[in-house]
């Protein structure tokens, strides 16, 4: 049975729990007990393998909303939006396809979801897509899943 425990003179939880015969302690390195519970069950489902995504996502969420509420000023704060937006594009670029900006526009072409348009709306179309891949280039956006609102707002700004 998975459990949490002080030890004496140490601020933080510890965690227990027996796996294949051994017994596993652990600091939580955690003050809060509820923190501390969701640190062991982490810990006992990556033992077992039994992880998943899902709860991975969720600690690291309540972990940012933790480290928020406990945000002493406006640079910390700052600091750690900094840092969830670091990690939600670590996520987004992490994705098992990736449609590079250059390849777009051919795979657009071959699509058969697209209309077949006159070859002199084409070469307009292929016009205004090199004039936004070359803005996207300039800007080091590599893949189509990039961008994002403020980026759109920005070329409409150019435009």
């Amino acid at each position: 049975m998975a459990q949490i425990f002080r030890r004496e003179g140490s601020p933080f939880w510890y965690g227990r729990f027996q796996f294949q015969g051994r017994d596993i302690v652990f600091s939580t390195h955690k003050r809060d007990k509820r923190d501390a519970h969701t640190v062991l069950k982490l810990r006992l489902a990556e033992t077992k393998g039994t992880t998943e995504v899902d709860d991975l996502f969720g600690a690291v969420l309540h972990s940012l909303d933790r480290l928020a509420r406990g945000a002493a000023n406006d640079e910390q704060r700052l600091r750690l939006n900094q840092k969830r937006h670091e990690m939600a594009l670590r996520l987004v670029r992490a994705q098992a396809q990736k449609l590079p900006v250059a390849d777009a526009w051919q795979a657009w072409l071959d699509s058969p979801r697209k209309r077949n348009p006159a070859a002199s709306t084409l070469g307009m179309y292929g016009g205004v897509w090199r004039r936004f891949e070359r803005w996207a280039r300039e800007r080091k956006i590599e893949f189509l899943h990039e961008l994002a609102s403020a980026h759109a707002e920005d070329y409409l700004a150019l435009l």
